[in-house]
């Protein structure tokens, strides 16, 4: 009788543990695998119904270091990366240049996309350009005299102008430029920049070159050969290998820093413009008489002409 009254009062208590031991087991066995939710295992959830997500997605757009929402990255919700660090791109920008929007251009700078508003070949300033209303513009000006900005510092979006013959982006604050996508081009005017390098290689046509006012050290124009008016003044070259720029007309150099000048090749040449280079001496033609004579010279004073230089 006592065993009897001793197992009825153990029973309650019995229940309840195994009661616990199933829920413990429930939990485990439902559970799925770990959600890496930033890519990285900094940023993890247990899995549906089981940690503080609903979805794996809603784990990614919000289980961010810092709490960064999504990105937006095409504006329509139809590519998204979780932010800086996170996912598969290093900024925001990046995600938006890679997302791609069909049809659309991609142009991350406001003031350069308000230019092209100001042109005609845009309406809403939201990063993107329809690419059908610039891919046949064979002449396009965004400096300062055209229309009246000079806050740009980022062309992105030029790539798409596959036409352009004539760009004037000049008294801007550009400090990089890459046409490499615009081989029709003829025609650079990018003086007043900030310009630190610049890259014409795969611009064969281009027949005037005005870069001056920047801050480049360097400029190779040997591919460059169709070139008749160069001017790099303004910036601090100490050389220039203008010896395959045969057709050049008019060169200005002046306000660098140049220690040579070979002009024995460019005998096309009408005018020179290569003041306030303290350095240079010696200029290399190839006839002394006809360059003092035929060409318009602008010069230091203790600069001069001679068939071979030191």
């Amino acid at each position: 009788m006592k065993k009897l009254l001793l197992i009825l009062l153990c029973l309650p208590l019995l229940f309840t543990t195994c009661k616990k031991e199933d829920d413990t087991y429930t939990t485990s066995g439902n559970s799925t695998s770990t959600w890496n939710c930033d890519g990285q295992g900094n940023c993890s959830d247990p899995g549906t119904g089981n940690g503080t997500y609903a979805s794996l997605s809603a784990c990614q757009n919000n289980c961010l270091a810092g709490g960064t929402t999504s990105w937006d990255c095409d504006g329509q919700g139809n590519c998204s990366d979780p932010g800086t660090g996170n996912g598969i791109y290093a900024s925001q920008s990046a995600c938006q240049s890679n997302c791609g929007v069909p049809g659309k251009t991609y142009v991350p700078d406001d003031f350069f996309e308000q230019a092209l508003i100001n042109l005609g070949y845009d309406n809403v300033l939201d990063d993107y350009v329809t690419t059908a209303m610039i891919e046949t513009v064979t002449d396009l000006s965004v400096g300062i005299l055209s229309v009246g900005i000079d806050d740009i510092s980022d062309l992105t979006g030029i790539e798409d102008f596959i036409a352009l013959i004539s760009l004037g982006c000049e008294g801007n604050q550009l400090t990089s430029l890459d046409l490499s996508q615009n081989t029709a081009l003829e025609f650079l005017y990018c003086e007043g920049n900030h310009l630190t390098s610049l890259d014409v290689s795969n611009n064969t046509a281009l027949e005037w070159l005005r870069c001056g006012g920047n801050l480049l050290t360097t400029l190779n124009v040997n591919n460059n050969t169709a070139l008749t008016w160069l001017d790099f003044s303004g910036n601090q070259l100490t050389s220039l290998n203008v010896t395959q720029n045969t057709t050049l007309f008019e060169l200005d150099c002046y306000e660098n820093e140049l220690t040579s000048l070979d002009l024995s090749q460019n005998t096309a040449l009408s005018t020179l413009m290569c003041w306030d280079n303290t350095n240079l001496n010696c200029i290399k033609v190839s006839d002394v008489s006809w360059a003092n004579s035929t060409i318009d010279l602008y010069l230091d004073p203790q600069q001069y002409f001679s068939l071979s230089c030191p």
